[in-house]
């Protein structure tokens, strides 16, 4: 039972782990990211707000404030060049 328990502990894994190295691969090509059955992975909506409080994640809105910030001031350098 444990070693079953530890093989579907891979799977589950590998399952949220591979579908991340695509994401990165792509946003690393595009800039965007990336969607699977037309909803987007890995942020870039409202949901990726819900997820951090449902799950208790204590550094997702910290590094969410981060990110937009970050964003807005890489559009603000692009808009003055």
């Amino acid at each position: 039972m444990r070693r079953a328990a530890g093989a579907v502990s891979l799977l589950t894994g590998l399952g949220f782990g591979l579908p991340c190295a695509f994401g990165i691969r792509h946003f690393a090509r595009t800039g965007e990211v990336w969607t699977f059955m037309g909803f987007p992975t890995y942020g870039d909506g409202p949901f990726e707000l819900a997820y951090w409080i449902g799950f208790a994640l204590p550094f997702g809105p910290v590094l969410g404030i981060a990110r937009t910030g970050l964003l807005l001031a890489a559009r603000g350098r692009r808009a003055a060049y």
